[in-house]
């Protein structure tokens, strides 16, 4: 075989490659991360064993930030946090996470025998959990749905009769949606909850509705990860623009390579 049709075959399949790897939209990973959660304000937990207690309401107290091991940043509005521990594949979809943040407080004062005052939840163990990523490789939006179940105990305080005990639970949700484009609404953390890679967006994981959790016989923990968003600009070359200019490139080589075998005879 000539030299000019071995040249001729490497560049088509160069070409290939580069049309190729400008028409994939979605990744088939979901890297490791966080979740950051808003609780929705009126989440009703029912206290039992606690006297005077009964079914409260309760909303999220910001963190205000978070140290995810570089120092502490800004977490906005969101009073949980859940740590996703590997990655999430076609082959190991059950990936293992673990709840590591967790405030929340009743909406409204109650008087348990100290006069009115706040009634506080906060983590007091972790015992982690797992959650399971379908749709990988999606090009749809959302992406597909996840489950998840997490076990901790949390402590129940008063603001002030202060430690009044502690709940050990187990929390559940199936078909939450998702997609790798962020939401609005929280803050965007470089390699903690956006651009997880830390290139692009293929490899998150945002929900993208409400999470209803479930404790069975406690209540409806309700959170959401910001409000979805429209998806950000990035920065790429369109497939037209990738034939366009692989088709140009295929031109003027054999072009060159005609001329160099003219010249060889």
């Amino acid at each position: 075989m000539s030299s000019v049709r071995v040249r001729f075959r490497v560049l088509l399949a160069s070409i290939s490659l580069i049309l190729c790897a400008g028409g994939s939209q979605a990744s088939d990973v979901v890297a490791p991360g966080y979740d950051l959660f808003t609780t929705q304000a009126g989440t009703p937990y029912v206290f039992q064993g606690f006297a005077g207690l009964g079914v409260l309401a309760l909303e999220g107290v910001p963190l205000g930030s978070y140290d995810f091991g570089g120092g502490p940043v800004n977490t906005g509005s969101a009073d949980t946090i859940v740590q996703r521990l590997a990655p999430a594949t076609p082959q190991q979809t059950t990936i293992p996470i673990e709840i590591v943040e967790l405030s929340l407080q009743s909406v409204d004062p109650v008087d348990i025998g100290n006069g009115p005052e706040f009634i506080l939840i906060d983590l007091d163990f972790s015992f982690g959990g797992q959650m399971t990523i379908n749709g990988l490789g999606s090009e749809g939006d959302p992406h597909g749905t996840f489950d998840s179940v997490l076990d901790f105990v949390f402590a129940v305080s008063g603001s002030t009769s202060g430690f009044l005990g502690v709940i050990p639970t187990q929390i559940t949700q199936t078909g939450t949606q998702w997609r790798h484009e962020p939401n609005a609404g929280e803050p965007l953390i470089p390699q903690v909850n956006f651009e997880l890679n830390g290139l692009d967006i293929l490899n998150d994981f945002w929900p993208i509705e409400p999470v209803e959790e479930e404790h069975p016989g406690i209540g409806v923990h309700v959170a959401s990860a910001g409000e979805p968003g429209p998806p950000p600009t990035i920065p790429a070359v369109s497939d037209v623009g990738l034939v366009v200019l692989g088709l140009g490139f295929l031109a003027s080589m054999i072009w060159t390579l005609r001329r160099r075998s003219a010249s060889a005879l």
